[in-house]
Formats: C-alpha cells, structure tokens, sequence
C-alpha cells in the first residue's frame, strides 16, 4: 500500500471518531466528516495587533476533492462559509478551509 493510500485510510478511521459530526457541503452530494477548529489568529493593521478566534474546517480530500472560496457548511444547525481559498495540509490528504459562520 502506497503512503498516500496509508493517510487516506488513516483519515478515513480518525474523521468520524474525531469529527465534529456529517456536514453538508456546496456541490457535494453525500454528507462529509468536518473537524472544525477555532484557533486564535493574530490580526495587523499598520502597528497594531490584536488576537481574535479565527474558524476552519477541515475536510478530507477524499470527501471533497475541490473546495472552494465561497462554498457553504451546514453542520448541526449551524451554517459556514469558505472566506479564502482553501489549503491543503502538509500530507495533501485534507483541506484547511477558513470559514465565518452566517
């Protein structure tokens, strides 16, 4: 078995046990596995600092191969939408997707 067919099963075993639930995804039929992180973020305007909580939602891209800036999450209720492109992880196996909830 390849590396990457390793992390995709990887993923695939850590998604729904870690997960924050099924969400549904812009363009994506079937519900995905969503693990959403609030880290805090650091924000700069000229000299001037401030810390404030960012949201991502990760997603793997085996789920969803082509996220994109603009595409909504609904998860439990609560609704998501994709603010940048998204990003993928250093193994290439999930998307980092910045998100704000509306």
């Amino acid at each position: 078995m390849a590396w990457s067919e390793n992390l995709a099963a990887m993923n695939a075993a850590i998604f729904p046990r870690v997960g924050d639930g099924l969400a549904a995804w812009t363009g994506v039929t079937d519900p995905v596995w969503v693990i959403v992180r609030r880290p805090d973020v650091t924000l700069e305007r000229g000299l001037a600092e401030a810390l404030a909580q960012g949201t991502f939602i990760d997603v793997q891209v085996a789920e969803v191969p082509d996220p994109r800036k603009g595409h909504v999450v609904q998860l439990g209720g609560v609704s998501f939408k994709i603010i940048a492109d998204p990003q993928k992880g250093d193994d290439g196996s999930v998307w980092s997707c910045e998100a704000v909830e509306i």
